[in-house]
């Protein structure tokens, strides 16, 4: 008798436990998060009413340098995320960003700056990138919906990991109470260091990539899926409709990489589905390679993409502002 007690008082003890669990899992569930930058940026995106009639969306290469460094006292809104979120992540934070301030009339130029990856990188079927990039992220009706339309899905769980899932502490308690913690109000223009008046020295030639990750970003396929073109359109459907005109701005790559991709065609291939093959149906667009201006030495980079801080980074951004400012 006194062993069907001990163990009635277990049991309930665990269903408490559970229930408790279940309750703050449900509470926590639509706290904003800080796992990394895409993260901070919604929320920041949230809170603020920072506007501009420039606006720049783009990879974690542009994003790097507009965190450390700006040409002049221009106003520009900076939405550019990590690599994985991609086009698709940009257009949902630009519709978020023009809805939220109702900008019709505003906004006047958008710059979309990153690498070829960045445009051709969609990752349709379940995946872990897709999940803590995107789902679980974008996750407003018309989001989830375009989501679901292209297949962009997040992880797929079998039965024993659901329910790992589920009781997955780390994931449904601790993130969302680090981003509870965390996360603080900053804005959403650029805001790095004026470098306007500053002379650019150009030095450290030290090259610190190994030349088989340069032989294996040459030889990536530039394979522009149909899905990439529909969010290429989703994003002239905004220029179309709020009178904004797109600039697709190809960022800095390494100059042997670079090379390989021009000898190849895979330059020309990108540049004809923003200037030729009539694929996309914005009133008002622009492309420009900064790499036939300026070549960037493979020197240039301290790793597979991001430029060396100082000398680089500022040259980049000296560049980027020096376009914008024709507008």
């Amino acid at each position: 008798m006194k062993k069907k007690k001990i163990n009635l008082k277990i049991i309930i003890s665990v269903l408490i436990v559970v229930l408790f669990y279940q309750f703050l899992s449900l509470i926590l569930s639509n706290t904003p998060l800080s796992r990394h930058p895409v993260d901070k940026l919604v929320y920041n995106l949230n809170y603020s009413n920072e506007i501009s009639k420039y606006i720049i969306l783009g990879d974690s290469i542009t994003r790097d340098v507009l965190n450390r460094y700006k040409g002049n006292n221009k106003k520009i809104v900076n939405l550019t995320v990590d690599e994985p979120s991609g086009v698709l992540g940009s257009y949902f934070l630009l519709s978020r960003y023009l809805l939220k301030n109702d900008l019709k009339n505003e906004t006047k130029h958008v710059f979309i700056a990153g690498t070829p990856e960045f445009f051709i990188n969609l990752q349709t079927g379940h995946s872990l990138r897709n999940e803590v990039y995107l789902n679980s992220i974008f996750k407003n009706e018309n989001e989830v919906k375009l989501l679901n339309k292209l297949n962009i899905l997040p992880k797929s769980y079998n039965k024993i990991e659901k329910i790992k899932n589920y009781f997955n502490f780390n994931k449904n308690i601790l993130q969302p109470i680090y981003g509870l913690l965390k996360n603080d109000k900053n804005t959403i223009l650029a805001n790095g260091y004026n470098i306007d008046k500053e002379k650019i020295i150009l030095y450290f030639k030290e090259n610190l990539i190994g030349q088989k990750i340069l032989d294996k970003r040459s030889n990536i396929d530039f394979f522009i899926s149909k899905e990439n073109i529909f969010v290429l359109n989703k994003l002239c459907e905004l220029s179309n409709k709020n009178k904004f005109k797109l600039h697709v701005i190809l960022a800095p790559t390494q100059s042997t990489v670079y090379e390989n991709w021009i000898n190849n065609g895979k330059i020309q291939k990108l540049s004809n589905i923003f200037t030729k093959n009539n694929l996309l149906t914005c009133d008002s667009l622009s492309f420009v390679d900064l790499n036939s201006i300026r070549s960037f030495p493979d020197h240039a980079f301290r790793d597979k993409y991001h430029l060396k801080i100082l000398d680089w980074s500022k040259l980049y951004v000296r560049m980027l502002y020096n376009y914008i400012e024709e507008f």
